[in-house]
């Protein structure tokens, strides 16, 4: 019955999104941080409603669209006959809505552009981005990666990727970071590049304003190290943050006009714990002050900042560990800038799998296996905690 009348939903949504709509299409068009997480992306908003990539990796994932109250769903596909998620293995491949291993998607110009395995018949993972219209129709590859491409992501007019290859005759991986206009996927321009390390991955990209951050794990035996990275798209000058941290560089979330930094002051790998501190810096990487519980009172009960956007900075009880809090009292805490308590969501239902998604002005998402579930914003206010609803699975 879904794939019916999603059919005719999306016949609806593709004509309404040619005779124009009350949303404004260029706010979507740039980075989407609340649903873009620093390696890619499950869930997109559009200004007509919601897609989601839904499935296993290992059997691939198919794109799913819901309407603007997250109600009605639909599978992609503009085929009137194709069973979709019911075809063959050897026919899956001709269903609009199907991708292999897709890793993040995003929306440009009344289009959506998916990151997925380029399928190429050889031993070597060679990524692709796909364009397609918002029926599915008009689906087609306008990028193919030299190897893989963890992520890529719609900031500025530009889709800025991380690439990662291994170049015959060199032992180590290149690994960049590069940018193309949208409309011109020939014109690619590298901003970062660096094959100095044996083993090597870029695992968090994030765009903001004129900014591009992301970081670099080094895992050479006698290299170990992680370094946060920020690039001036302006410029294109390349800035290593790690400076900001005055023991170990762990980690950093971008915040309204601001970065969190994390530095780790002492680790005990055998028993698995740890302690830190949080810097507020500016955008270009100067360092302003240390958080404390008056900032953020979770941060004292060990709580780490996991997202932030233009409302609201979010935090969550560590999971794992010996610095994990009791399963029964695990949660995610949601905070205004200057420090109130909005609202929190028991974590104890969910695995350490489990991806916080902070969304936009009025939802926001956990993605669990396949199951997503979604938090009406509307709710918070009082610190009260609230309960996630199942909205797709």
């Amino acid at each position: 019955m879904r794939r019916k009348m999603g059919s005719l939903l999306l016949v609806m949504i593709f004509l309404l999104s040619a005779c124009g709509n009350n949303h404004s299409e260029p706010a979507f068009w740039d980075y989407q941080r609340g649903f873009m997480r620093g390696w890619g992306n499950m869930i997109m908003e559009t200004p007509d409603g919601y897609y989601f990539l839904e499935g296993k990796g290992i059997f691939g994932e198919y794109l799913v669209f819901m309407d603007d109250e997250l109600k009605e769903s639909s599978i992609v596909c503009s085929k009137p006959e194709c069973l979709h998620e019911n075809e063959s293995d050897g026919n899956k491949e001709n269903c609009d809505a199907y991708f292999f291993e897709a890793k993040a998607m995003n929306y440009y110009d009344g289009k959506i552009y998916v990151l997925a395995d380029g399928r190429v018949p050889d031993l070597v993972s060679k990524d692709a981005i796909y364009e397609l219209e918002i029926d599915g129709s008009n689906r087609k590859q306008v990028y193919l990666g030299d190897g893989s491409i963890n992520t890529a992501c719609i900031h500025q007019g530009n889709m800025i990727l991380y690439e990662s290859k291994y170049i015959e005759g060199k032992k180590n991986p290149t690994v960049s970071i590069t940018k193309f206009p949208v409309k011109q996927p020939s014109s690619v321009e590298v901003l970062y590049e660096t094959s100095n390390y044996e083993e090597v991955t870029i695992n968090w990209l994030e765009c903001y304003q004129n900014y591009c951050y992301f970081i670099l794990d080094s895992f050479d035996p006698d290299n170990t190290s992680t370094h946060g990275i920020m690039i001036n798209l302006d410029t294109n000058e390349v800035k290593d943050l790690c400076d900001i941290a005055e023991h170990s560089f762990s980690s950093f979330v971008v915040g309204k006009d601001c970065l969190y930094i994390s530095d780790k002051l002492e680790e005990n790998v055998e028993k698995q714990t740890w302690k830190r501190q949080y810097y507020e810096c500016s955008l270009d990487g100067e360092k302003k002050r240390v958080l404390t519980e008056d900032d953020f009172e979770a941060l004292a009960r060990g709580a780490g900042i996991i997202k932030a956007d233009d409302q609201y900075v979010y935090l969550q009880d560590i999971s794992y560990g010996g610095n994990a809090a009791p399963i029964e009292e695990q949660k995610y805490y949601i905070y205004t800038y200057d420090g109130r308590l909005m609202g929190t969501i028991s974590h104890k239902d969910f695995s350490m799998a489990a991806e916080f998604i902070s969304g936009n002005d009025r939802y926001l998402f956990i993605r669990e296996g396949e199951a997503y579930y979604k938090v009406d914003k509307s709710q918070l206010g009082d610190g009260k905690e609230l309960v996630p609803e199942l909205i797709l699975e």
